[in-house]
């Protein structure tokens, strides 16, 4: 089970690692989590 996080705001799919608790770090919105 992996996860992946989307970004809506930079159109892209960021690493776990650059996520704090929902939050992409680089830009500041909310990621969609989407689970395989």
């Amino acid at each position: 089970m992996s996860k992946q996080y989307w970004c809506e705001e930079c159109q892209n799919f960021v690493d776990e690692h650059v996520v704090t608790e929902g939050i992409h770090d680089e830009c500041g919105q909310e990621v969609n989590i989407e689970e395989e």
